[in-house]
């Protein structure tokens, strides 16, 4: 981590134990890189609280600390409105009488100091697959437009100017974890009862919602990565809520998916970033080397709040993993130039049909990536120069991780 991320670490760990942050007087502190630092991560105004009753002594221009304090005001107001829209949803869910479970963000920022610092862009939840027509049929109703997701893990649904909820009916993702469906067994009677202003919904146990927090994390990391808010949560929640979990269950939990590498590592950067003070079962689950602790350090810390900072690198990093275990980086890179034919798209049929004609395929698949719009040609460029370097890093890290 550079500078700048260490310092906005520092502010975090006090931020969500409601303590003002002190830095050294000699202290080199570029606030602007640190706010920008802040905002990629999602946490602006969780770092803004943590020095705004000592700003006077810092050394930061009064133009940027205005514009600081004013996107924080602006981003807590609409917290403010995006909760009752969901509240609104809720209240509509349970007069259908359609049970739901809340995940996440709306449950954990109640943890938090200033529940409004906690931010969130949609909400998302668990529901019965069984439930699903009804739910579309509720939500088109009210003008809510289902968004068709890639992945197809979840429905989308979002409604201009409210809120986008995503609608699960599974926690784990099928091929990824091998106690995946285990795990989900009997979760609806484990769930317990939380209001959102006012509306009772369910959300998961003590043991299951920590344990789906973990998961979220290792499946963000294999694809595309994760921010340090995602530690921040787990922070928070063991320092608040962590007497209520029973800590065998989790590692019970942990050892039936087979992520007690990934586990380990998870609350090593917890500990080790954050002072967090771990459980005694926790602390003895896998023995972490320093060196890859900080480099998945790094990994967090450069990857931004959802694992989209850098463009160039999100491809290389959905490169690194992928079904194709077996392969080397060097092959992963080569399929994503020169894909076997008969994985191309319809699009490409007439190589299909003539295998000679595969090298023309490639140079059409090689242009079409070109002119594509998703990334810059900058992205491009460097995913050329230095793409196989990235996806051999984190295939190493992948494996470390124990997450093939």
């Amino acid at each position: 981590m550079n500078q700048t991320q260490k310092q906005l670490v520092k502010m975090l760990s006090s931020a969500v134990r409601k303590e003002q942050v002190t830095f050294n007087l000699d202290e080199s502190i570029d606030w602007e890189a640190l706010i920008e630092e802040a905002k990629e991560h999602k946490v602006s105004g969780l770092a803004y609280s943590a020095v705004k009753n000592n700003i006077g002594q810092l050394n930061i221009d009064d133009a940027l600390l205005n514009e600081w304090k004013r996107d924080v005001i602006f981003s807590s107001m609409h917290q403010s409105k995006h909760v009752k829209q969901v509240s609104e949803l809720l209240q509509v869910f349970n007069d259908h009488e359609i049970p739901v479970i809340i995940l996440k963000g709306m449950v954990l920022r109640n943890l938090f100091p200033n529940p409004d610092l906690r931010t969130m862009s949609d909400v998302d939840v668990l529901v019965h697959e069984e439930d699903l027509e009804r739910i579309e049929d509720m939500l088109t109703a009210m003008n809510f437009t289902k968004v068709e997701d890639p992945q197809e893990k979840h429905d989308v649904y979002y409604k201009p100017g409210g809120i986008k909820i995503e609608v699960h009916w599974s926690l784990t993702e099928d091929g990824m974890f091998k106690g995946g469906k285990a795990y989900e067994e009997g979760i609806w009677d484990r769930t317990r009862e939380v209001e959102v202003l006012g509306v009772k919904t369910l959300t998961l146990g003590y043991n299951d919602f920590i344990f789906h927090l973990i998961i979220h994390m290792a499946s963000h990391v294999a694809y595309h990565g994760f921010g340090v808010r995602y530690l921040v949560d787990l922070v928070v929640m063991i320092e608040q809520q962590g007497q209520l979990i029973d800590w065998q269950e989790v590692i019970r939990l942990i050892d039936l998916c087979q992520i007690r590498k990934f586990s380990a590592v998870i609350f090593g950067c917890c500990e080790d970033l954050f002072g967090l003070k771990l459980p005694k079962d926790v602390a003895q689950l896998a023995t972490v080397d320093p060196n890859y602790l900080t480099l998945f350090e790094d990994e967090v810390m450069n990857s931004g709040v959802h694992g989209y900072r850098e463009s160039s690198e999100v491809l290389s990093r959905q490169i690194s993993y992928n079904n194709q275990k077996q392969l080397s980086p060097l092959q992963k890179m080569m399929n994503l130039f020169f894909p076997p034919i008969d994985k191309m798209s319809d699009k490409y049929n007439y190589a299909k049909r003539n295998k000679w004609l595969a090298p023309i395929a490639w140079i059409h698949h090689l242009w079409t990536g070109l002119v594509h719009p998703s990334y810059s040609y900058k992205d491009k460029f460097k995913l050329m120069i230095s793409g196989y370097q990235t996806v051999k890093k984190r295939a190493d890290m992948i494996e470390w991780l124990e997450l093939e």
